[in-house]
C-alpha cells in the first residue's frame, strides 16, 4: 500500500516556483538596458545611413551612367575613356583659362558683367534675329554659359595687351597707300577707319597670341595626366 503525502508535495512545488521566479528576477536585473548615448548613436546612425541611400538614389548619375539590358555603365569607365581620348586637350584648356586669369588679378585687371553682356549682344546682333544666340550655340554642341566664359577670357586677354594694339595715324596712311583699291569705303574718312580697325585687328590677334604664349612658357606647369 503506497501513501501519497499531498500537503507536503504542494508545498514542495511551491518552494521550487517561488525559486525559480526569484532566479528569473535575478536574471533580468543583470540584463543591461541600452543607455541614453547608446540609443543616441543609434539613431544617428539610421539617420546617416538614410541620408546616403537618398543621396546615392538621387545621385545614381555620379556612379552609374547607363543601363543597357539592365546591366549598368559606370561613370569611372566613362571618364576613363573620356580622359584618354581628349583629356589633353581639355586639361590645357583648363591650364590657359588659369594662367589668363592669374595674370588678370596679378595686373589687377577686371572685366565686369556689363562688358560681356554687352558683347554677347554685339555677337548677338550679328545673327540678325534670324536665331538666339542660344540656339545658335546649341546647334554647336555648346552652352551660353561656355561661350560667356570665353568671351571674357578673350575681354581680359585684351585689356592686358591693350598697350600693344595702338594703331598710328601713320600706320593708317601707309597701309591705304597699299591696300586702298581692296578697301570697301570710297570716302577717305571711312577708307581709314577701315584701315585702323583692320590694323588693329591683325596687331590684336599677334599681341594676343604672343602674350598667351609667353604666358606658357614663363609658368611653372606640372601635369600629371
Amino acid at each position: 500500500m503506497v501513501r501519497v503525502k499531498t500537503g507536503k508535495a504542494k508545498i514542495k512545488t511551491k518552494v521550487l516556483a517561488v525559486r525559480s521566479s526569484a532566479k528569473t528576477v535575478k536574471q533580468v536585473k543583470k540584463l543591461k538596458l541600452p543607455s541614453k548615448n547608446t540609443l543616441l548613436k543609434l539613431f544617428i546612425l539610421l539617420v546617416i545611413v538614410a541620408g546616403v541611400g537618398v543621396f546615392l538614389f538621387r545621385n545614381k548619375s555620379l556612379f552609374v551612367v547607363a543601363l543597357v539590358n539592365n546591366e549598368p555603365v559606370f561613370r569611372v569607365s566613362l571618364d576613363q575613356r573620356m580622359t584618354a581620348r581628349y583629356g589633353s586637350d581639355t586639361l590645357d584648356e583648363i591650364v590657359g583659362e588659369m594662367l589668363i586669369r592669374q595674370a588678370a588679378k596679378k595686373n589687377n585687371v577686371i572685366v565686369a558683367k556689363a562688358e560681356v553682356d554687352n558683347k554677347l549682344a554685339e555677337i548677338e546682333k550679328t545673327l540678325n534675329g534670324k536665331i538666339s544666340l542660344a540656339e545658335a550655340l546649341a546647334q554647336q554642341g555648346d552652352t551660353v554659359e561656355n561661350f560667356r566664359s570665353r568671351v571674357e577670357l578673350q575681354l581680359i586677354l585684351e585689356k592686358l595687351t591693350a598697350g600693344e594694339t595702338l594703331v598710328s595715324e601713320q600706320e593708317v596712311t601707309d597701309y591705304l597707300e597699299k591696300n586702298r583699291a581692296s578697301l570697301v569705303a570710297t570716302d577717305e574718312a571711312g577708307m581709314r577707319a577701315e584701315g585702323r580697325q583692320t590694323l588693329f585687328s591683325q596687331k590684336q590677334t599677334t599681341a594676343l597670341r604672343q602674350y598667351f604664349s609667353n604666358l606658357r612658357t614663363q609658368a611653372k606647369i606640372v601635369k600629371f595626366l
